[in-house]
Formats: C-alpha cells, structure tokens, sequence
C-alpha cells in the first residue's frame, strides 16, 4: 500500500512537472513572439505618431524639467502614470520617440502576458489561453498601437492587470489582492479616466459575492470615492498650476451635450450604430476562437438555449438591418487606426484635408472587406449570444457552472463592459477605443464555457483552421505596422532635410498633423488657425498651419510643384509608396 501511495504521488509529480513546463514554454513563446514580431517592423525613429506627440512633449517636461504639464498638448485623457513611465526609460538613454515606443512595447507585451494569465486563472486550458494570448498580440490595433507612445495599449496593460489581481483577489478571498488590484486600476485613471469604471463594476461584484455587511458596503463605497477623488484631484491640480490641456475630458462634453440639451434622437442614433459596429469588430477579432467554439457548443444546445439564441440573434440581425440601411458601409466601419488600405491614419494635407491621393483598393481587396464584414457579422452574432447568455444567467437562481463561473465574476465583467462601453456608444468612437473590450469579450466566453478546462476541448480538425487564422493576422498585423512606421520614417526625412539641410523655418510648412502639432501647437489658441474655404484655392489644413509655402504629401496637387520624391519599401501592397516635398507656385 505504502509502495502504491508512493508511485501515485510519483505520477502526480510528474504530470505537475510536465504541466509546469508547458506553462514555461507557452510564456516564452508568447515573449519570443513578441520581440521577433518587434525587429520586423522596425520601431525606431524620432517622429511622433498620431497623437503620440502630445504626451511625447508631456513626457519631456518630466525627463528635462522635473515637472509635468499636458498644456503643450491637445491631450483628452490623464496620462501621468505614463509620463513618468516613459520618462524612466528615457534616464540611461535620453529623451527619444524610440525610447518611449520601446516603453510601450514592453506594456504591450505585459498585456499579452497578462491576458493568458487571466485566461489560466479562469481555467482555460493552456491552448486556449495561449490562442487567447495571441488574439491580442496579433490584433493589428493593438500590435500597431504598441510601436507609438499612444495611451491605449499602456491603458490595456495595466487595467488587465488590475483584473487579474482583483478576480484573484475575490477568488480566493485574498485582500492583498484586492488591494493590489484596486491599486493598479487607480494607476490605469492616471493614464485614461476609463479606469474608473473598474470601480463601479468591482464595487456590485465584491457586495454580491461578500454580502450586503456594513464593512463591505463602507469598503465598496470608498474604494469608488477614491478612485474618483484621485481623478477630480489630478485634474483640479493642473487646471489651478496651468499644466491642463485644453481638450481634458472632452468627451464627456460632447455626452453631456447629448444628455441634456436635447439632443435625444442623435444620442439613440448613435447607440444603435455604435452598438453594432462593435459587435462587429469584436466578433471579427476573436471569430479565430469564437467561431469554433460556439460550432462546438451548438451540437449539444439545449432548447432553452436554442430559444435564447434565436431571440437574440433576431435582434443582433434587426439592429444591424437598421444600422447597414441608415449608414451603408463594409468594414472599416469606425476610423483611425483600421483603414481601408491598412493601418495607420493618413495624417497628411491631400488625404486628410483634400481627400485626394488615398491609396487605391483594387476590386480583390474590396472583396476580401466585404468577407470580414460578413465573418465580422457572424463573429458579433454569436458574441450577442454570449452577452445574453451572461445576463441571463446571471438572475437565474441555478448555481450550475457556479464553481468554474460564479455569478459574482460575471456580474464584474458584463458591468465593466457596460460602464466602459456606454458613454462611447453614445458619443462615438475610435476603433482603437474597443482595445480594451477584446479581453473583456473573450472572458466572457471562457466563463460560460464549462468545458474548456479539458486539454481535448479544441480537436485536431480546428487546429490548422487556427493556425491558417493566425497566419494571416499576423501577416496583416506585421507588414501593415512595418509600412505605417515606413512612411512615417520618410516624412520625417524629408522633413527634417527642409528644416535642417535648407533652413525652412516649421512657420512655412504643412508637414502634416503630427509635424505642425509638435511644432506649432499653441494651447492658448487651438484652432485659431482654422482656413476658410476659398474655391479659388485648396483648403488650409486645419492642424496649426501658419503658412503652407511647402507641403508633404503622397502624390502631387494643383498650384504646386514637386521639389523632391522619397521612397520606401513597402511590405503591404496597398500601403503607400511615396512621399513627395512640394513648394506652392509663386511663393
């Protein structure tokens, strides 16, 4: 007996060991991944991207001053927290645009990381989590945000974070945890104001899962007051020391004109398109894991849960019936970082102002936008399946599944989607905005799958359909981001040779929103340099132009001429391939 014992515990050793490796192994792909996934497209450069030079600026007053000001920058979020994590890999090497995207990086990759921990802590196998995993890296929102200094992917990072300690946290009944998680999500308000909403939402989950005690509403109740105190004092300190920016919560200006000027139409307008763009959006990102699971699960539908889906794809397909009639359109449906050439915005004076010179979409690639809408259409159906599934659920009096789902975690991630999704269907959205809705969707799946803690849960046949899928994210993800870093990099050659090689003062040129903004934004007057439509004449670009006696642009226009053409090698074969220097005629 004693011998039996003995080669049990010998056995169960083993498979711990074996089980511990994988985990080893799966981490390291995912990091190796990551950094091959980095050299490829190349993320060093000193030039901005998008937005990223407004919080690249804020970064340089901490590194170079000691203080921290967003005023020299149209900034619409927090961003602090990272400021100052930006500025501390700027200490060993200086102040560089390639600094702080290798600082995002590596906030992208603490992302990825923590997405597959969650997925574990939930109970996914490990090739579920894994295929989790890289439904973020390769998404090419989040893998093109993560080589910028943008707010989105750092944001990403740490909320998931606070995630993982928080459901860890009222899992286990852990308090360090929970303390911990609260922490991290006060950090994520000092980058976005989102992070507030894990608040709210933590709040009724820990009262429904601890009780309605004194202690714990008294817990709840302050651990909302300060996250909110921590955001109205953090911006009341840079409005009284003149460090806010003009755009500080700009959103939630536009919703409250929504709210409460009458302006009830366009708010239920918006819902329903927003609503069902995201849907859309969410379903094509995770149709890789989401489609084959739910194919799996519908063999063995019960007629309860064949009546739900019936009622809520009937209105999923009546939404988007409405939505597709008001607005035509095939994906990309919400702009900037997702187009329809590939990615990147085109931040330049004939595509953005002129809307001229865009690249062109042969009739094949037209074809291949109106396949992912359609999968994207099919993906956010069976995504609103899920959701009602979840809300369902969640006010049955049955505690099946409650071991491996409890109704305490659902509550927590359909309020996190709710609270964070609500203000942006009702004012709008960028495509990347819905960053943080990804893993918050496929925790969604995962809790109301059962079955996915068996390693035999995905069979063989859906493995290379898997591996297929991910090729071509990847792919798409990869030359895209190489090519949106490639033009960029040109620009700003062609740039700095006006600048610093003929001496053209910035006052002289339209190089471009990024260009202008880093060099010419003044916060005391955003848009006093706003150009009004002469027919006689192209528009003035609206972002800080001065004067427009040189231009940067993809291809040449009317009343200028072409001084020099810069080229690059694309990957992507829709990206654009040229950048030209132009001077106005008779300047």
């Amino acid at each position: 007996m004693k011998i039996n014992i003995m080669k049990n515990n010998s056995l169960v050793l083993k498979k711990g060991d074996k089980f511990a490796q994988r985990e080893k192994i799966n981490i390291a792909i995912i990091v190796i991944a990551w950094v091959i996934m980095t050299i490829l497209v190349n993320p060093l450069g000193e030039f901005p991207l998008n937005d990223d030079w407004v919080y690249a600026k804020a970064t340089q007053s901490i590194f170079e001053k000691g203080g921290f000001t967003l005023s020299g920058g149209d900034s619409a979020t927090n961003f602090m927290a990272q400021g100052f994590w930006g500025a501390l890999f700027c200490l060993p090497f200086g102040f560089s645009f390639s600094i702080l995207r290798i600082s995002t990086l590596v906030l992208g990759l603490v992302g990825v990381l923590t997405i597959y921990g969650i997925l574990r802590q939930l109970r996914a196998n490990q090739s579920i989590s894994l295929i989790g995993a890289f439904l973020i890296a390769l998404n090419p929102i989040y893998f093109a945000l993560s080589n910028t200094y943008m707010t989105d992917v750092p944001f990403f990072a740490i909320a998931s974070m606070s995630f993982f300690f928080l459901i860890r946290g009222l899992k286990y009944d852990r308090q360090r945890d929970i303390i911990f998680g609260l922490l991290l999500s006060c950090t994520s308000i000092l980058i976005r104001q989102f992070g507030i909403m894990i608040h709210l939402a933590f709040a009724i989950a820990y009262l429904y899962k601890k009780g309605l005690k004194k202690s714990n509403i008294i817990f709840a109740i302050t651990q909302i007051l300060v996250a909110v105190g921590l955001n109205l004092i953090y911006q009341k300190f840079l409005y009284f020391t003149n460090r806010s920016s003009v755009s500080l919560n700009f959103q939630i200006g536009v919703l409250r004109q929504l709210l409460f000027h009458g302006k009830l139409k366009s708010l239920i307008y918006n819902l329903n398109i927003d609503t069902i763009d995201a849907l859309i959006y969410l379903g094509l990102f995770l149709s890789p894991l989401l489609i084959p699971i739910f194919l799996k699960k519908i063999k063995s539908f019960t007629l309860s849960e064949k009546k739900l889906l019936k009622y809520s794809a009937f209105t999923f397909l009546i939404l988007t019936l409405v939505r597709f009639i008001k607005s035509p359109a095939i994906m990309p449906l919400q702009g900037n970082i997702i187009a329809n050439y590939g990615l990147g915005p085109l931040t330049l004076h004939d595509t953005a102002i002129l809307n001229i010179n865009n690249p062109s979409i042969s009739t094949s690639m037209h074809f291949i936008w109106i396949i992912l809408t359609f999968i994207g259409i099919t993906g956010g159906l069976i995504l609103s399946y899920y959701l009602a599934t979840t809300i369902k659920s969640i006010f049955q009096k049955t505690r099946s599944h409650e071991s491996t789902s409890p109704k305490w975690l659902k509550i927590f991630i359909i309020l996190s989607i709710v609270f964070y999704f609500s203000p942006l269907a009702m004012i709008g959205f960028f495509d990347r905005y819905l960053l943080f809705l990804i893993p918050l969707s496929l925790i969604l799946i995962v809790i109301n799958e059962p079955d996915i803690t068996q390693s035999s849960f995905l069979n063989n046949q859906i493995i290379p359909i898997l591996l297929t899928t991910f090729l071509t994210f990847g792919i798409f993800s990869i030359s895209t981001t190489h090519d949106y870093l490639g033009w960029n990099r040109i620009r700003w050659q062609a740039l700095n040779d006006l600048t610093k090689v003929q001496n053209i003062s910035p006052h002289l040129i339209d190089g471009g929103y990024e260009f202008n903004g880093l060099y010419l934004f003044d916060s005391k007057d955003t848009y006093s340099n706003n150009y009004q439509p002469n027919p006689k004449k192209p528009k003035q670009s609206w972002w800080f132009v001065d004067k427009d006696d040189y231009m940067i642009t993809f291809a040449p226009i009317a009343n200028y001429q072409t001084i020099k053409k810069y080229s690059y090698n694309n990957w992507w074969p829709f990206s654009p391939k040229s950048i030209y220097v132009l001077q106005k005629e008779n300047a």
